[in-house]
């Protein structure tokens, strides 16, 4: 879906630059003869109508169409200004993308031989490992890495195609957690994902108001990334990278960390996370399913069940299951 969002989006950026030109060429002087002509008119009326009710007020004529002052700009070079509007938003966006992207001020680098390396070196093994206990072979590629000494960064998140680990989290203590994250986080570099976050992350989080009062068209291809988006790309990949994450060998885990997370679901109606319900029911089927199959081949006790019960609630300095969550 993702390729047919993102031409889309693109689209919408370049219609968005021609509603600009229309609103300040066409729009703005209708307004102005709409405003003194009709509004303004009614406005008097109804202030007046109730207190001299003995005399006979009528309402002033309609107001023009708006129609010929579109099919003839009145005012092109207030277009061409409102253009120019809309492409210094484009900057402003790119310039907080960029900063945001390469901002390297709380980045550190993991040296070869130091416990935070090997740490992740043994993740990547595992997941190799895990990876090849089914008969079709899939290649799993590893991104490069660096962490952040910001205690209030999600434990992973991306930027391009360089993932940030939050520094605390590389230590031993806090692989339950960290393992299944970075599982999870591994579908966004083994897809296209990445690539979707990183143009997308050039429009604003939020369709914002202001741009659609003033006429600035930016609004538009947000408006995409708020919620076509969400509902019909990042949900299903948030499944894709459920499963990834049981395929890597952390299934349990995850599935440990979701049954985790309070039971009362609040999700509107374009939340970019599917049902957490559904996604424990995919997890737990898949590993319901892997455990049949160890017992059928005497891989494992015939009376043993999956560890399928959510563990209790994370105690004080214990890491919270915190991700990135600004497109999913």
């Amino acid at each position: 879906m993702g390729y047919f969002l993102l031409p889309l989006t693109l689209a919408a950026d370049i219609l968005g630059g021609y509603l600009s030109y229309y609103y300040g060429a066409s729009l703005l002087p209708w307004l102005f003869v709409v405003v003194p002509g009709f509004l303004w008119p009614v406005l008097l009326w109804l202030i007046t109508r109730p207190v001299w009710l003995w005399v006979s007020f009528s309402l002033p004529a309609a107001p023009p169409s708006i129609i010929p002052f579109f099919l003839q700009p009145t005012w092109p070079e207030a277009g061409l200004i409102w253009v120019g509007l809309f492409l210094l938003t484009h900057s402003y966006y790119a310039v907080k993308h960029l900063t945001r992207r390469y901002n390297n001020t709380h980045w550190g680098t993991l040296q070869p031989g130091e416990q935070r390396w090997e740490l992740l070196q043994r993740r990547w093994h595992d997941y190799d490992e895990a990876s090849r206990r089914f008969y079709q072979k899939c290649t799993i590629q590893f991104p490069d890495v660096r962490y952040t000494t910001k205690t209030n960064a999600p434990l992973a998140q991306w930027r391009g195609r360089l993932l940030i680990i939050r520094e605390d989290a590389l230590h031993p203590s806090h692989v339950s957690e960290l393992a299944p994250e970075l599982a999870y986080q591994l579908a966004t570099f083994n897809s296209h994902d990445w690539l979707f976050r990183d143009i997308l992350d050039y429009y604003p989080d939020q369709t914002p108001f202001f741009h659609i009062l003033t006429g600035i068209g930016i609004w538009l291809p947000t408006l995409i990334k708020e919620y076509l988006w969400s509902a019909l790309h990042w949900r299903r990949r948030v499944l894709v990278a459920d499963k990834l994450t049981w395929v890597l060998g952390q299934g349990l885990l995850h599935y440990n960390r979701l049954a985790a997370f309070p039971t009362q679901e609040d999700r509107t109606f374009f939340s970019p996370f599917p049902l957490l319900s559904e996604r424990k029911g995919r997890l737990e089927a898949l590993i319901r399913t892997e455990h049949q199959w160890m017992q059928n081949h005497h891989i494992i006790p015939g009376d043993m069940a999956p560890a399928l019960n959510p563990p209790p609630r994370p105690q004080p300095g214990q890491l919270p299951p915190k991700t990135d969550t600004s497109y999913w």
